[in-house]
């Protein structure tokens, strides 16, 4: 019996570390903002030397995802064109021209025909459960595509399981 009793107190205490490594950790890859008056709480990633961005908003209780990407392009996009994240496993996310639209941002760049292309998109559950649980290899925006070190692939991962949990 008192065996028993020490083996519930050290799982207690194991899971008591854990939990504050892994609350350390997440504070070094997430900036917390926070509005008590306007009913906001917002996280975003911080860590990454790429240019990708992941953000939490939590308004009045409501929760959404952006996923903010940049883009180099050496040319206009075309009328009709997407967007695709790849993952590790074989997995897409695709999104459509409709769908990007009046999410998209274009910069020239100074002294360079081409231009950044600045893409929001709002993830679903379900694309958030799989750009948590796969590590994003590259992305494509029409031709123009972003690949990812394999070291800011586990940084970014990490990053959004880190968002996930976020309160």
């Amino acid at each position: 019996m008192l065996s028993l009793f020490k083996l519930s107190a050290l799982s207690c205490i194991l899971s008591f570390i854990y939990s504050t490594v892994s609350a350390q950790h997440c504070s070094n890859l997430l900036a917390r903002h926070e509005n008590k008056k306007e009913g906001y709480i917002g996280f975003q990633t911080t860590a990454l030397n790429q240019p990708v961005e992941v953000s939490k908003s939590i308004v009045k209780g409501n929760t959404s995802y952006l996923l903010r990407l940049e883009v180099l392009g050496k040319s206009k996009l075309p009328d009709n064109f997407s967007l695709t994240l790849k993952l590790e496993n074989g997995a897409k996310i695709e999104k459509n021209q409709q769908e990007l639209a009046s999410h998209i941002m274009e910069y020239n760049v100074q002294n360079d025909p081409g231009k950044v292309y600045m893409i929001f998109v709002k993830l679903s559950q379900n694309e958030l459960e799989l750009l948590a649980a796969n590590r994003m290899t590259n992305y494509k925006l029409h031709r123009f595509a972003v690949s990812f070190k394999p070291e800011n692939q586990d940084i970014f991962q990490e990053s959004i399981q880190c968002l996930i949990a976020a309160k």
